[in-house]
């Protein structure tokens, strides 16, 4: 049985997503490891800010979504999610739709996993270990930095990309995750 006394309020909410996060990572082929760090990075990075954001995100859902603020656990744009949604996802919500989906934990979590897989495959045809994204390899690195900026990264999908600190910091906090995801 995993001790939860010593774990943070962050820590908390990603062992309760476990199943989310496990799901979601099978269900894109991808390490659920990679998926946890990724929300526990945003997680950790959320402030009053977005805390006021997502109060009007429930108010004025069109409003988020013209904006294409960061919402949900995993700090998603309404955009980003749009384009996951056309890509990879048999379902296609309207602007509303996609704005509350950013705030259900559960989407969240596959949204995160989908746009995951979306990376890899763009970037596998040119950089084949994108597609290796377990613990300390360069595919969850590149993962961890994409996340955060945009797909194709700063210089576009190339054989040579540069890992950025937050990318090094998700990848260094995969053990931590493996024990909050498991029963």
């Amino acid at each position: 049985m995993v001790s939860i006394s010593s774990w943070s309020k962050k820590e908390i909410i990603i062992h309760k997503l476990r199943h989310h996060i496990h799901s979601a990572a099978a269900e894109f082929a991808i390490s659920p490891e990679i998926v946890g760090g990724i929300i526990l990075d945003e997680l950790q990075r959320r402030g009053f800010k977005d805390d006021w954001e997502e109060i009007i995100a429930r108010i004025f859902p069109r409003l988020v979504y013209w904006a294409n603020w960061s919402i949900g656990v995993a700090q998603f744009k309404p955009k980003t999610a749009e384009l996951v949604y056309s890509e990879l996802l048999d379902d296609y919500p309207r602007p509303v739709a996609i704005v509350r989906s950013l705030l259900d934990d559960a989407l969240s979590c596959r949204l995160v996993a989908a746009y995951c897989r979306y990376i890899i495959n763009l970037w596998k045809p040119v950089y084949p270990q994108a597609e290796n994204t377990n613990i300390d390899q360069n595919g969850a690195r590149l993962l961890g930095t994409l996340y955060s900026l945009e797909a194709t990264g700063t210089w576009g999908v190339n054989d040579n990309p540069i890992f950025n600190d937050r990318g090094e910091g998700i990848v260094s906090s995969m053990p931590k995750i493996r024990q909050l995801i498991q029963d």
